[in-house]
């Protein structure tokens, strides 16, 4: 009942049939002259047509009957007038304005409606109503009266536009803020996800529930050896500075190679190949091609850390190939994206058995990997919550006659550290790279020879 109240003091407050005005306007001015009684007789039964149509639109103002009546209305006036007058011209506007305004839907209904009746009213007054005779004072006043009217109500059409164009831009204003406030929120939340995970959901629109399946994965984990020893012996900006350093660059390399970071382990990650497809080989193969990167890269920053005077960083991994269950775990408030299962527990332990700067990799991760990778067996070692012992292999660097030795110079002693990289050299640093080892090479052959 209230919200029946409130639609019926809004549709009063915003009339949608403006037009009626002039309608009425024009009955009662042509009431008021000096016409045949029939025309008098026939204003007063559309003057009561008119209030009920009047009512009707206040009530129910979008239904087709209450368009098709006020149409109706007012090209029977303009009838009533044969079409001979200024008013029924001024009225004809109206009756235009009304059809454009009109539910797109009703629009040709509307426009045959209109025109029929505008035919047969014309026909009616033409053979059957006398001919209207008006004085040049009184076809002023009435012409005066409704042109005035018909200005006025132009006018209502004309800012009711200008303030819904200012509604819809506000509205487009705000929406657009909202759409770019949602944008950067996500932006920022994709940080904390994968983009194997956050795209589907984002570009696709994919439903999020707790569902999980049973995939082989070649899984990675990885940390820092030492890092524990140096969090005791330093600032926490500098242990901070340090940590984010390593999993930004580890990171990048998981990226490059296409695996699922699934989440930091303190100053460990977890990744794994094979959660949304791919060969079995292919995805084992990229996993072993990581984790030398990522091996190599922790080279290149121990140098760095050693000229800042931090000693003793290295890195350890343990790689598994084997049927998990991956996916959402968790409940439909707060659920995670994660690996499960005993072949992720088995990588764990390999990484925990690892020695500095050694990757140990299992039987079955061997099997996919050994006729590309360079690895040697390791022996049998027994791991916590298994059974029987478990061969392990270590992956090593690419042998020296490899192709990918070309591609990669790695090579320290005591006062001398050498990295290249030939996947990251841009060809315009070439020179200058040639002129530092040519200048490098002089300065210790001078130093050799004063010696």
């Amino acid at each position: 009942m209230r919200e029946s109240i409130q639609g019926l003091s809004t549709n009063l407050k915003s009339p949608k049939f403006i037009e009626l005005a002039a309608f009425f306007i024009l009955l009662l001015t042509l009431t008021s002259l000096d016409v045949p009684p029939i025309y008098h007789t026939l204003s007063i039964l559309l003057l009561v047509a008119g209030v009920i149509v009047t009512a009707l639109s206040v009530i129910r103002p979008h239904h087709y009957i209450t368009s098709a009546s006020v149409l109706t209305l007012m090209v029977l006036a303009t009838g009533m007038l044969q079409f001979n007058y200024i008013p029924s011209l001024a009225l004809w506007l109206l009756i235009l304005i009304r059809l454009i305004f009109s539910n797109t839907k009703y629009t040709v209904s509307l426009v045959l409606l209109t025109v029929a009746v505008g035919l047969l009213s014309l026909i009616f007054a033409h053979f059957l109503l006398p001919a209207i005779s008006l004085s040049a004072k009184q076809e002023d006043i009435l012409n005066f009266v409704i042109v005035f009217t018909d200005i006025l109500i132009v006018g209502y059409h004309i800012c009711s536009l200008v303030i819904r164009l200012r509604q819809k831009n506000q509205m487009l204003t705000q929406q657009q803020a909202r759409i770019d406030t949602l944008v950067n929120v996500t932006n920022k939340l994709t940080r904390f996800l994968p983009p194997q995970i956050w795209q589907p959901i984002v570009k696709n629109n994919t439903k999020v529930e707790v569902i999980n399946q049973r995939r082989k994965l070649t899984i990675l984990f990885s940390d820092i050896v030492g890092f524990t020893d140096l969090s005791d012996h330093i600032s926490p900006d500098h242990l901070a500075n340090i940590l984010n350093t390593y999993l930004d660059r580890m990171t990048q390399v998981s990226q490059k190679y296409g695996a699922t970071l699934d989440k930091f382990l303190g100053d460990g990650l977890l990744c794994y190949f094979g959660d949304i497809g791919g060969n079995d080989r292919d995805n084992a193969i990229a996993c072993a091609s990581m984790a030398i990167e990522m091996r190599r890269e922790m080279e290149v920053l121990r140098h760095q850390w050693r000229l800042l005077g931090f000693e003793g960083l290295h890195v350890r991994m343990g790689i598994n190939t084997g049927y998990c269950y991956v996916g959402n775990f968790g409940s439909r408030n707060r659920m995670t994206y994660t690996v499960v299962g005993k072949e992720a527990n088995f990588a764990s332990r390999l990484e925990s058995a690892a020695q500095n700067n050694q990757i140990l990799i299992s039987e079955s991760t061997f099997n996919l990997i050994g006729h590309v990778h360079h690895c040697q067996t390791v022996g049998q070692f027994k791991f916590k919550g298994f059974q029987d012992a478990m061969n392990v292999w270590e992956l090593l660097e690419p042998k020296s006659e490899s192709m990918q030795q070309t591609d990669w110079v790695d090579f320290s002693l005591p006062g001398f550290n050498l990295h290249l990289n030939f996947h990251d050299i841009r060809n315009y640093d070439k020179n200058d790279i040639t002129n530092q080892l040519k200048s490098a090479l002089a300065l210790v052959e001078e130093k050799h020879n004063k010696q």
